[in-house]
């Protein structure tokens, strides 16, 4: 796992603990264990969020996932070991009560094949358990010749990008930035280039950030780079209060 990948992981689970944060009997939880995260010791992270989410505790169960999808790193000897297998498990305990969030990220482990055999069609399943409209984005139904790994690996792409954009912490962002943004992704350069929309420019390079570190985690398959694929993403964005 490159440096820049376990990079992307930490924002990521910094993102689910800023979406979690709103939740009473969580909040401690979260606290905790990101507390543990700014002093570099991902293990006792790791103990805090094991304890909470044997306790049934479901955004434990996500934030656990969200730290072994790929791995945190920590001082000398308190980092975490990549093991998407076991994220992929937490995950899908936390799907199973109704976590649309967990069920999200359980489908983009399926569909890019990490922690199990890649699956396209159980991913596009998933998604649609999740309450998505899989064949509206990026255009499916317009392209009924693409295979089920591409289809699957555009639906995750967006996925993970609109629940990235979604959970960015709101102070980060200036006040009156929403709206939508539109990007195209180039599975041959694996560049993203914003391509419309009607927020401010800094919005715009959030999101354009934020689908640059979504593209290490979740790779386009070779057969979309191979077809020289550049699809079009559509991200709404909401800045509430």
């Amino acid at each position: 796992m490159t440096g820049a990948a376990r990079l992307a992981a930490l924002w990521l689970l910094a993102a689910f603990v800023a979406g979690c944060a709103t939740t009473a009997p969580t909040a401690p939880v979260s606290s905790s264990a990101m507390t543990a995260l700014r002093k570099g010791d991902a293990r006792t992270a790791e103990e805090i969020l094991r304890r909470g989410a044997a306790e049934g505790n479901v955004n434990s169960m996500k934030l656990l996932g969200a730290m072994l999808e790929s791995g945190i790193n920590g001082n000398e000897g308190q980092g975490v070991a990549a093991n998407p297998r076991e994220a992929l498990e937490w995950y899908r305990k936390a799907s199973e009560t109704g976590d649309i969030e967990a069920a999200k990220r359980e489908g983009i482990l399926v569909a890019t094949g990490r922690g199990t055999a890649a699956d396209p069609q159980e991913a596009l399943e998933i998604f649609r358990r999740a309450g998505l409209d899989v064949d509206s984005i990026g255009a499916l139904r317009e392209l009924p010749a693409l295979s089920k790994a591409v289809r699957a690996w555009m639906v995750a792409s967006y996925v993970d990008i609109a629940l990235r954009v979604q959970l960015y912490p709101k102070e980060a962002l200036r006040r009156g930035d929403s709206g939508s943004v539109t990007m195209r992704i180039d599975t041959v350069t694996r560049t993203v280039d914003v391509i419309g929309g009607t927020p401010s420019d800094h919005l715009k390079s959030v999101v354009r950030e934020i689908a640059s570190r979504s593209l290490i985690l979740v790779p386009p398959p070779e057969e979309a780079s191979r077809a020289r694929l550049k699809t079009e993403i559509q991200i709404n964005y909401q800045l509430g209060g």
